[in-house]
């Protein structure tokens, strides 16, 4: 055992002479291609590998090489990227974009040769990432103002301005006017006058999510504000943006499903049966998981028992914990008590909760014997 553990802290004694020596090297190094291709002979790094045996100082020189070099296409990515003009939505093909990109061919040229090839095709990878990403944004934001139209419209005639304000909330600020001006057809609507004459409906704020049970590829396919989006697009990559669209929808609606059935669920007392039976048998549980797919309120509901069972499990640990901690400090406070030390005793019961510290201090005054 005892060799074990001196070879163990040898090898972190070695570990952290190679982390200093890379350091030293390191700071002594130009982030530069032709840096990089003669850094065996710097100075810095000789010194970093002096005194080491050979197969040591390769791989510290290895490493001295992929930390410049990460750092060297990293910064060529950014100032291509930064260089590079907007992507063309109709493109077919960005590899062809960038080629002909005067801005990103300047920063390529700076690359050594054997190197451009595959930094033109990280920088086409990113674009092509970053315009699905960026499509499949504006579809979501699209369903959000379509679903916050339908909203809208309902609160507008329950006169219920709360609602109008939690509804308009989640919309990005540059859009709520607009979408506002559509709900009420250009119509002025004064919400002060509405917030002083009419009540609020007291509902919870709502999301701009599909209801539960709708068909998310249909909302995708039929909405003309959605095909105005991927209209232009090629058609690979509008495949690709409506599935990455649908998988965020669904995800977004599981999530929104899981939380309100906690929320549901959060008076239960679990403890009184396994929380599967007691999810079954809460009417404003049922009501939670019974307007979701089939599919989707099994997992809903495995996710829910699972989150019961783990905070019973908590609950269980805690509550070990405290009993724990007050039996020490009871016995702590009984020997201070034995041995006259009532100034100690006092200051174990004030580190104590005040209902605690009222049950400990009664028991271990309880065993102290009156004075004659």
């Amino acid at each position: 055992m005892a060799r074990e553990a001196r070879q163990v802290l040898q090898q972190h004694l070695e570990a952290d002479n190679l982390a200093a020596r890379e350091a030293r090297a390191r700071a002594t190094l130009d982030p530069s291609w032709e840096e990089l291709d003669a850094i065996e002979r710097s100075a810095g790094v000789q010194d970093a590998v002096a005194g080491l045996p050979p197969d040591v100082g390769r791989r510290l020189e290895q490493r001295l090489s992929n930390g410049i070099e990460d750092e060297l296409v990293s910064a060529a990515l950014d100032d291509a990227r930064q260089d590079f003009a907007e992507i063309d939505r109709g493109s077919h093909d960005l590899s062809e974009a960038v080629r002909d990109d005067e801005g990103v061919q300047r920063v390529l040229e700076a690359v050594p040769a054997h190197r451009r090839a595959e930094l033109e095709a990280e920088l086409v990878g990113r674009l092509e990432r970053e315009r699905i990403w960026s499509e499949t944004a504006a579809v979501r934001a699209a369903l959000e103002e379509q679903q916050a139209l339908v909203l809208l419209e309902q609160a507008l005639g329950a006169n219920d301005a709360e609602r109008i304000d939690q509804i308009l909330d989640q919309l990005p600020e540059a859009s709520r006017n607009a979408v506002f001006e559509r709900a009420t057809s250009g119509e002025r609507v004064d919400l002060d006058e509405m917030r002083w004459m009419h009540p609020s409906s007291g509902l919870p704020p709502p999301d701009l999510l599909p209801p539960p049970k709708t068909d998310l590829g249909a909302i995708l396919f039929d909405s003309p504000a959605v095909d105005d989006i991927v209209e232009g697009l090629p058609s690979d990559v509008r495949r690709q943006v409506l599935e990455r669209a649908q998988a965020e929808l669904e995800a977004d609606v599981r999530r929104a499903a899981l939380e309100r059935a906690q929320v549901a669920a959060g008076d239960l007392d679990p403890s009184v049966a396994g929380p599967a039976d007691v999810l079954r048998s809460d009417q404003q549980v049922f009501q939670v998981l019974d307007a979701l797919p089939r599919e989707m309120r099994a997992d809903v509901e495995s996710q829910l028992v699972a989150t019961i069972e783990e905070q019973r499990l908590n609950d269980a640990v805690d509550a070990a914990q405290h009993a724990i901690e007050l039996d020490r400090a009871e016995a702590a406070a009984r020997d201070a008590a034995a041995a006259g030390d009532l100034h100690t005793m006092q200051s174990i019961l004030h580190r104590l909760d005040p209902a605690d510290a009222e049950a400990v201090g009664d028991a271990v005054r309880a065993d102290i014997p009156a004075r004659p």
